[in-house]
């Protein structure tokens, strides 16, 4: 899940734009996340042994594609002019690197404590250094053996390694668009040959994950609002549509009514895509879909609660069976559904504010002073 700012169409094609309605979906995913996870938490039978809670929210975890598309079109918007600008690769890697590392390293290493901390969590951190550095710098790691996700420690983390992999791709185009091309195509021809061959094992199941696809569908979108193609002229119908068919196709995946394997993951990046589309239509041409300020400051948030909320809700979990609130039912089990939900949330947002953008204001100037420093010198 990436956070960047601003969301824009590419430049050369229209005026800088805050995106508020594309903010507001960040936080709505980001929220779908949490309720998934918080579902199946609280549905656990080492806690409140309620199964139906899980059963609402199984589909969002679809959230997640849409952050995928989202992700493609904000770097492919904010980074369209570095393409074939070999020149402007360190600061599009510093930006990026900012961006999606410090509030990484910081929970990480909270949750790590946290975890030595309680006799019970000690267990799941791993020892290995290699797998902690691996882990520590987001390089791709087999879920079969570490963490069931491939991401120990912020098992939710799995979703960076596949940002990163965006990242690199993204740079190839900005070192030369031909050289970004070239590996597009190479990569189209593996996934196309080898996907679904036998015995191929990691880490080509994770570089031939179909969620890579999202990536490319979400630069696709940056350059058709960019200009490329004419905007719809009803784009809040449109808007609804795709919502629509987003709702569907994620519950189809969650609750197995049609096996589309693949093609669930490849459709709803399909709507995210006319979705995000739409949106900016929508608000180019006047529309106000950002929701509201709280909305807008989850949504700013969204990266932070990502990675949090899921050993926020373990550890919360655990103090609720701790108090007895267990012993107490359904009462008990949807009092502590909500303060976990409220407790995601405000953590979230005082970690975005106090920590999150003050790190990366300060690393963003040291960067970019030090950046003009050697261009003048060297």
């Amino acid at each position: 899940m990436n956070k960047a700012a601003p969301l824009q169409p590419a430049v050369g094609h229209g005026p800088r734009k805050v995106f508020t309605s594309l903010q507001a979906g960040r936080a709505l995913a980001a929220l779908l996340v949490v309720l998934f996870h918080l579902g199946l938490i609280v549905a656990d039978a080492k806690y409140f042994e309620v199964p139906w809670v899980a059963t609402p929210f199984r589909w969002g975890d679809a959230g997640v594609e849409f952050f995928f598309v989202l992700s493609g079109f904000i770097i492919a918007s904010a980074h369209a002019a570095d393409i074939s600008r070999p020149a402007r690769l360190i600061p599009y890697l510093q930006r990026r690197m900012i961006r999606i590392y410090p509030p990484y390293w910081i929970i990480f290493a909270l949750v790590s404590v946290m975890a030595l901390s309680l006799a019970a969590t000690r267990a799941t951190l791993p020892t290995d250094p290699g797998t902690l550095a691996e882990a520590w710098f987001l390089l791709p790691q087999d879920p079969a053996e570490v963490g069931g996700t491939g991401s120990p420690v912020i098992i939710v983390a799995w979703t960076l390694r596949y940002e990163i992999l965006f990242y690199l791709f993204f740079a190839l185009l900005i070192l030369d668009l031909r050289l970004g091309l070239l590996a597009a195509f190479a990569y189209a021809i593996a996934f196309a040959t080898l996907r679904h061959q036998p015995g191929t094992g990691f880490p080509l199941t994770f570089l031939l994950n179909p969620c890579v696809w999202l990536f490319g569908m979400g630069i696709a979108v940056a350059q058709a609002a960019g200009g490329a193609v004419r905007p719809p002229s009803r784009p809040l119908a449109w808007l609804a549509l795709a919502a629509a068919a987003f709702i569907g196709l994620a519950m189809n995946r969650a609750y197995q009514w049609v096996p589309l394997a693949d093609w669930n993951v490849y459709g709803l990046g399909l709507a995210s895509s006319i979705a995000i589309f739409a949106a900016v239509a929508a608000e180019n041409a006047g529309s106000n879909l950002g929701g509201g300020r709280a909305i807008q400051l989850i949504g700013a948030a969204s990266y932070v609660l990502y990675l949090i909320h899921y050993p926020l809700f373990s550890v919360g979990c655990k103090v609720a069976m701790a108090c007895g609130m267990k012993k107490l039912g359904i009462p008990g089990m949807v009092v502590s559904y909500a303060l976990l939900f409220a407790a995601a949330i405000g953590t979230a947002i005082l970690f975005h504010l106090a920590i999150e953008l003050p790190v990366q204001r300060w690393l963003s100037a040291r960067l970019i002073r030090k950046t003009r420093s050697t261009s003048l010198t060297g």
